[in-house]
């Protein structure tokens, strides 16, 4: 069973729409069970978060934690779903320990790819 919470701090997200994207890119990925967290905020609380763990004082479109299993994502980056499916698709993979590089970005874009589909 795929579990997915959102967390609604600043703007306003379609959580049904965000749900079923989890829950789809985890089918894709052949993963029947997980646990996340998506926390939508404003510019300054990512901004600042970022400065925190990423020791980057600067606005960032989204961050993940792969230890707590949490996406948090900057509120304007919600408004184009095509965006909030590139950007829940990368998450999703840091927090299954993927690291930038060929290999993450190639799932990435066969992800997107197959969510066009379904």
């Amino acid at each position: 069973m795929i579990k997915c919470e959102i967390n609604k701090m600043a703007g306003s997200i379609d959580e049904k729409f965000v749900k079923k994207i989890v829950k789809d890119i985890f089918k894709i990925l052949k993963i029947q069970k997980a646990s996340i967290s998506v926390a939508i905020v404003d510019k300054k609380t990512i901004r600042k978060l970022n400065k925190k763990y990423r020791k980057k004082d600067e606005v960032t479109d989204v961050l993940s934690f792969e230890e707590l299993n949490e996406i948090i994502i900057e509120e304007s980056e919600t408004k184009d779903k095509k965006n909030l499916k590139k950007l829940l698709a990368h998450s999703i993979l840091h927090l299954l320990g993927h690291r930038h590089g060929e290999k993450m970005f190639g799932l990435q874009k066969k992800i997107c790819s197959k969510l066009k589909e379904l």
